[in-house]
């Protein structure tokens, strides 16, 4: 069983500007503009997700910006769970453009949304929720010191696991810059290359298993290598792993690499719940080449996943006309076949329920293009009792003024012909209550909470 991922950090717009060595001394260089999503969280979901691994994405997002629709587009295709993305106008683009000549890279500027959000009581209560419902948590060093300090706080207080991807060599320190006179262990896993950990250590290189370990707080740590694999050292051995050659043919771009392989260490561990090195060895080769073989930071094939994505997405809208096929039938029937008062009154309350619950699903799925999962139960629920409180409520107007009509129905001496139009009424009453409910669930949810940026280190 394949246990269920959160990841926690940063999601962008990737810019990567490429151009020849020949116009390097341009300040005007012509070249080659690619445009994707990418970020580390977002990388490692995405390939975890298209290895339909369970995965949740807890990010903050710019709301009605060009970045932020085309990221919760592609978060959403990726067949990545989205209830956990937050949203706020007052944030930043989020972004990264590249400078790169022949494939190397030259220059690069970055600016990441979530590290704007101060972790205050509110965010707090979103992480301590969507840390509550799954097995082990996903962090990268885009965030910042004092949000990874509250996500550990949370972790710990809930006994859940932390694995820590390092994005970069400029923001390696933000592993160890928290809690700093701790020396306990935090991580039950840290993946960063070797460049980072000599930066880390800060002077000769030490290839000791134990002291490296202590030295990032973690039980387990890898050390990747570029195209010759990585390196595994571990709290309780003083015995390095050293992984196999990748499978390095038809490479077509090394921009993910490091993500695919920290993608398949939490696969692994999603599925044996330990380390199993060598088989673990087998899946990482698996990952990292199908990648390397891509021209992004993904898997090539992702784009195939999306269009088989935007297809379920149709086929589970398609579930919400359930609901409303049984109460246009049930109003067929009250309209034309009724006769007993009692069974008339049943339909009377089922129709206005089964059409606000398909109100409230049709637009959950079909106007946010969402993916059937958990998230969607409280939009149902509340659709369905929108729709029966209209019911009720016509019932109940019927009942104060004791019409003629209701009480034949009250005596049960048949259905007033002059009652039998109220229930295509409450058919449509009941849909338009749960499409307007589900809107209004939608608005609280995520409805703008201004926040006081905290200072995040560069």
């Amino acid at each position: 069983m394949k246990q269920k991922i959160l990841i926690i950090g940063s999601v962008h717009l990737d810019i990567v500007a490429s151009y020849e060595k020949s116009n390097e001394s341009n300040a005007d260089k012509e070249g080659d503009l690619k445009f994707s999503v990418g970020g580390a969280a977002y990388n490692i979901a995405a390939n975890l997700a298209y290895k339909d691994h369970r995965v949740s994405l807890f990010t903050f997002v710019k709301d009605n910006s060009v970045s932020g629709d085309v990221i919760k587009s592609a978060i959403s295709a990726a067949n990545i769970e989205t209830q956990f993305v937050q949203q706020d106008s007052d944030l930043s683009e989020s972004g990264y453009v590249s400078h790169q000549s022949e494939g190397q890279l030259i220059s690069a500027v970055s600016c990441m949304a979530i590290q704007e959000k101060a972790f205050d009581e509110n965010v707090r209560k979103a992480l301590t929720k969507a840390i509550s419902s799954h097995s082990f948590v996903v962090v990268d060093t885009n965030l910042s010191t004092n949000q990874l300090e509250t996500v550990v706080e949370i972790c710990r207080e809930k006994n859940t696991s932390i694995f820590a991807c390092n994005v970069s060599d400029s923001k390696c320190h933000r592993l160890i810059d928290f809690f700093p006179e701790e020396k306990s262990e935090i991580f039950r896993f840290v993946s960063l290359n070797e460049k980072e950990l000599k930066k880390i250590i800060k002077h000769e290189f030490i290839e000791n298993s134990r002291y490296i370990c202590t030295k990032l707080r973690s039980k387990t740590v890898v050390v990747t290598h570029g195209k010759n694999g990585f390196t595994v050292y571990s709290q309780n051995s003083d015995e390095n792993y050293r992984s196999i050659p990748y499978n390095a043919s038809g490479i077509k771009s090394e921009l993910g690499a490091g993500d695919a392989l920290f993608s398949a260490v939490c696969a692994h561990y999603s599925i044996k719940n330990e380390f199993q090195w060598r088989d673990c060895d087998q899946l990482v080769n698996e990952y990292v080449s199908r990648v390397l073989k891509s021209e992004g930071a993904t898997p090539e094939g992702l784009q195939f996943k999306v269009e088989k994505s935007k297809q379920n997405k149709l086929s589970q809208a398609m579930l919400s006309f359930i609901p409303f096929f049984f109460s246009a039938l049930l109003t067929v029937l009250a309209f034309f076949e009724v006769d007993s008062a009692r069974t008339y009154a049943i339909c009377f309350l089922l129709v206005p329920l089964l059409a606000g619950i398909s109100g409230a699903f049709t637009r959950h799925l079909l106007g946010r293009v969402r993916k059937l999962t958990s998230d969607i139960m409280p939009n149902i629920a509340l659709g369905g009792v929108a729709g029966l409180a209209m019911g009720i409520t016509f019932f109940l107007s019927q009942l104060a003024t004791l019409s003629e009509s209701m009480k034949l129905i009250l005596e049960d001496n048949g259905v007033p012909d002059n009652m039998r139009p109220i229930i295509g009424f409450l058919l449509m009453a009941g849909l338009v209550a749960g499409l307007a409910v589900e809107v209004a669930f939608d608005q609280i949810k995520n409805s703008k909470v201004k926040y006081t940026p905290e200072d995040s280190q560069a």
